[in-house]
């Protein structure tokens, strides 16, 4: 179960994953819990300062950070380096930016995964991390905050008598702005008796 804190970093990044699933295919589960494990929950202090939640090198639009990372010498050592890091105005940004690396044709088995465990096992066997339980991490944080629900295709609503859009939200656990956005209500949230809503 989540803290409010965390559900609050989970719906941080959900948002953006979803909705960059659509023009990607790449499960929004996965992208949230390498946020996740990768970022610290987002404390890390690349998050906190760059808003990258990968570690990912370079620049983003000319912008980066100094931070450091780990290389291996010749004889199989780690040793810390120094080096560029990404800066991005949000995490919406390193999210679109992450899932661009991974539509590479080197990470293609992650974009064609049909499920979370197809899809952490791709990333390890793609070279994306060369921790052998690093799957196994993805898959339990994914299923200890029940991120697959992010993978679901979209949830519609008939409007009955006494719906309201707040009851919604409570309901199937989404946001309030989200189903506002994902319906284009007003502000004053007006939904009418036999109205289809999307609601997840």
């Amino acid at each position: 179960m989540a803290t409010v804190e965390q559900q609050n970093f989970i719906n941080k990044l959900g948002i953006p994953a979803r909705a960059d699933f659509e023009r990607t295919n790449i499960l929004p589960s996965l992208v949230i819990a390498q946020g996740i494990l990768e970022s610290g929950w987002g404390k890390s202090a690349l998050a906190i300062n760059g808003n990258n939640l990968f570690g990912i090198r370079g620049d983003f639009n000319g912008e980066s950070i100094l931070g450091t990372d780990k290389e291996i010498d010749r004889y199989g050592n780690p040793f810390p380096v120094i080096v560029s890091f990404r800066k991005y105005p949000s995490f919406a940004e390193s999210i679109m930016d992450h899932a661009d690396m991974l539509t590479k044709p080197r990470y293609l088995k992650v974009v064609q995964a049909k499920d979370y465990k197809q899809g952490a096992q791709a990333l390890y066997d793609s070279g994306y991390a060369g921790d052998m339980s690093y799957p196994a991490k993805l898959i339990e944080i994914i299923e200890k905050y029940k991120l697959y629900e992010w993978d679901q295709v979209d949830i519609y609503h008939m409007v009955v008598s006494g719906d309201t859009v707040s009851f919604l939200a409570k309901k199937y656990d989404s946001l309030i702005a989200d189903i506002k956005r994902w319906n284009n209500l007003n502000d004053n949230y007006v939904i009418k008796i036999g109205q289809k809503l999307r609601v997840k």
